[in-house]
């Protein structure tokens, strides 16, 4: 018997012995702790994204907005989800004050892409350089002391969106990058160590927005990287996007979760891959890019003519950009002039991603104000009852999940091109009584009712039409307010535009009710209350942003606001991590059942006097409005609506 380990011993001394001084020499200079992996490799002139060769210091103006999250990092202080945590001069990766979710939005490395923002339009290259050092201080530190397969670091939603960061951090300091071989082999190998990671765990990922996100940085790093295996990441980055285009997002434009938030979010997510896309002169399919013009409609609906979005859900989502940079950029990438509602092109994230070539395209396009239509969103279940210029009262048209119960068909309103009936806007790690207030019931602009906070989600009934002109949409659950499945409740809201809007609620069934119908205003608004024979709220913002409201089948009429016990009320969350006091009115109802209640909301009508009077039953709704010597005769039977 020979001994196997003692024929390979003798095997590796006689190749020693007859092998040539090059090979003996490359042996040695191959051996652990002498040389690194090869540099992936990557397509020569891919930019990532179209516009970063177009930054410049021209663009200093637009990237204010970021400086001072690009100075936030160099003072070791982060932001997301609405909490600031100070993580020192050595970044603290696992701070045990902060959320998982903090966490995750931590790790995806999003101040990287303000840091190289704030260097493409650096004054002085000083100051670039200044910054070069901060970003590569940080990606070093994170890849030497965040463990690799964290179940946070590198779960998906971080995994994805790090990945694009690290794309465009190599593209902002190309140059420096020449210039520092050592520092560009790093980036470059746990960018794609990284990409490959996330191609693994995106075939087990559900269908969310997270889901997209990964698929597109799958894309981009696909197009980066050179290779089979960066074929193969942008194939199926590509596979995927298209099929959740089709899954998550309905026919009418509007992302699945009925949040403005994810519908801005997962729309910049589309209108990257397209940007992307009209660079190199690839095909886009038809119906894809139809359902991302659809997507872009649905936001803009769910959006001020201020270009606020509207607040119904508290989803708190970093580095979501704002509705005129969204619309601006989609009216680039999908031609279509209509969306180009700023004068100019927006803000950095529009230049970045569509360039210099879109810059123009956008300054060629002819644009006139954008006039609110009414809209019916029915498979996403959002309707836009519109006025006229600059008005327009955006319905929830479903039963909204909160902190202790359900929100039944909420709503806000803009008047003369201001929101004037706003929602709660809050971070989801903003803490304290006032936080939790605002993810309730009562910062919601619905009929609230003592008792349980509950409701039949499934028997939801909504229905919408436009009759004469006359706007109405009307929508009904049953178990409102804990008071049994024998009760239903319904909203019926109409608009007769330039003249008023009327929000009528009644329940109908065995027993009573004691609730408020609350009515939440921006904190900008001066408001006025005339109790002289019938009670009359006078609410301003600005001269063309007022309006009058008048109320009728009410118990009593309060107002509030900068309320913090015993229960808060009035408040609303600012993008400074700031409550400020908002005033709110509150309709008091009370009595046995069937019971009717509602107020109208009179646009531009400071001053007037008014009257507003409510009958019905269970199939029909008789309301008069009066306004100074005009009288207004509203009747509803089912879906048929008359006015006289």
């Amino acid at each position: 018997m020979v001994e196997l380990a003692t024929m390979e011993g003798a095997r590796r001394r006689e190749r020693r012995a007859t092998a040539t001084l090059p090979e003996r020499l490359r042996s040695a200079l191959t051996a652990r702790g002498w040389v690194r992996r090869p540099e992936p490799r990557v397509r020569f002139g891919q930019l990532v994204l179209p516009g970063v060769s177009a930054l410049g210091v021209d663009d200093r103006g637009a990237a204010a907005p970021f400086v001072a999250g690009a100075e936030e990092l160099r003072a070791g202080r982060f932001t997301h989800l609405g909490a600031t945590l100070g993580l020192g001069d050595r970044t603290d990766w696992f701070p045990r004050s902060a959320s998982p979710a903090w966490q995750r939005a931590l790790h995806a490395l999003d101040e990287l892409v303000a840091v190289g923002l704030v260097a493409a339009s650096a004054r002085v290259p000083d100051e670039r350089r200044a910054w070069y050092e901060v970003a590569t201080s940080l990606v070093r530190d994170w890849t030497r002391r965040v463990p690799a397969g964290h179940a946070i670091a590198w779960s998906v939603p971080p995994l994805a969106r790090r990945v694009r960061n690290l794309l465009l951090l190599q593209a902002f300091f190309a140059p420096e990058l020449r210039k520092d071989a050592a520092m560009r082999r790093d980036l470059l190998a746990t960018l794609y160590d990284q990409a490959g990671v996330l191609a693994t765990s995106v075939t087990n990922h559900p269908a969310d927005p997270w889901l997209i996100a990964a698929a597109n940085a799958l894309f981009l790093a696909g197009r980066f990287f050179d290779g089979m295996e960066a074929r193969r990441w942008a194939e199926l980055g590509t596979t995927t996007l298209w099929a959740q285009l089709r899954e998550q997002v309905r026919e009418d434009g509007g992302h699945e979760s009925r949040s403005p938030v994810w519908q801005g979010f997962v729309l910049a997510e589309y209108l990257l891959t397209l940007a992307v896309l009209r660079a190199d002169n690839d095909d886009v399919p038809m119906w894809g890019r139809k359902r991302v013009k659809g997507m872009a409609d649905c936001l803009a609906r769910l959006a001020h003519p201020d270009g606020t979005l509207s607040a119904f859900d508290a989803t708190a989502v970093d580095g979501v950009w704002p509705v005129r940079e969204l619309l601006a950029v989609a009216a680039v990438v999908l031609h279509e002039p209509a969306f180009a509602v700023a004068p100019a092109l927006p803000g950095m994230w529009p230049l970045l991603v569509v360039g210099e070539a879109g810059r123009r395209t956008y300054a060629g396009f002819s644009r006139a104000a954008p006039v609110t239509h009414a809209r019916a969103l029915r498979r996403t279940g959002f309707f836009v009852l519109a006025g006229e210029a600059g008005d327009a009262m955006i319905v929830d048209g479903a039963v909204r999940p909160c902190g202790d119960g359900v929100a039944a068909f909420g709503y806000e309103l803009a008047v003369g091109g201001l929101p004037l009936v706003v929602g709660s806007p809050v971070g989801a790690e903003r803490p304290g009584p006032i936080a939790t207030h605002a993810r309730s019931m009562r910062a919601r602009n619905v009929l609230v009712g003592t008792g349980a906070r509950t409701a039949d989600v499934a028997s939801v009934e909504t229905r919408y039409t436009v009759r004469d002109g006359v706007q109405f949409f009307c929508g009904t659950i049953r178990d409102f307010a804990g008071l049994g499945p024998e009760v239903r409740y319904r909203r019926r809201m109409f608009c007769v535009p330039g003249r008023f809007w009327l929000v009528a609620d009644d329940l109908l069934g065995p027993g009573g009710f004691v609730g408020e119908s609350l009515v939440h205003l921006h904190p900008d608004a001066i408001v006025r209350a005339d109790c002289a024979g019938r009670p009359v709220v006078l609410v301003q913002r600005s001269p063309d942003a007022a309006m009058t409201v008048l109320v009728a089948g009410v118990r009593s009429l309060g107002l509030a606001g900068g309320v913090a016990d015993p229960e808060p009320q009035g408040w609303y969350a600012l993008d400074d991590e700031a409550w400020r006091p908002a005033p709110v009115i509150v309709v008091r109802t009370a009595g046995a059942l069937p019971l009717l209640t509602g107020y109208a909301l009179v646009p531009r009508s400071a001053g007037v006097a008014g009257e507003l009077s409510l009958q019905g039953d269970a199939f029909e709704l008789r309301a008069s409005v009066r306004i100074d010597d005009r009288l207004y005769e509203l009747t509803a039977v089912q879906d048929e609506v008359t006015l006289r």
